[in-house]
C-alpha cells in the first residue's frame, strides 16, 4: 500500500478494526506503520480498537482493591 493511500484510509477510519479490515493490514503492522509515520512527523490520529476510553485512574483503584497489599509486597506477579 502505497503511504498516501495509508494515511488516507488511517485518517478516515473510525476504529483500528475498521482500518484493519478495509486494508487487510494485520493490526500489528498497522500500529508499528503508523509509529514509524508518526516518529517522522506525520500527525495520525490515535486509533483504537473499538473499546472505548481506559479509564486508568479506576482501573488502578479497581487493581488495589482486588489485591491484597501484602499480595504486593511478596513479589507476587
Amino acid at each position: 500500500m502505497k503511504p498516501e493511500d495509508f494515511v488516507t484510509r488511517w485518517q478516515s477510519a473510525q476504529t483500528l478494526a475498521d482500518f484493519c479490515e478495509g486494508t487487510g493490514i494485520n493490526q500489528a503492522n498497522a500500529r508499528s506503520r503508523a509509529n514509524y509515520y508518526r516518529s517522522k512527523g506525520i500527525a495520525l490520529k490515535p486509533l483504537t480498537n473499538g473499546g472505548g476510553v481506559l479509564d486508568i485512574v479506576r482501573l488502578k483503584k479497581l487493581a488495589e482493591k482486588l489485591n491484597p497489599l501484602d499480595a504486593r509486597d511478596e513479589g507476587a506477579v
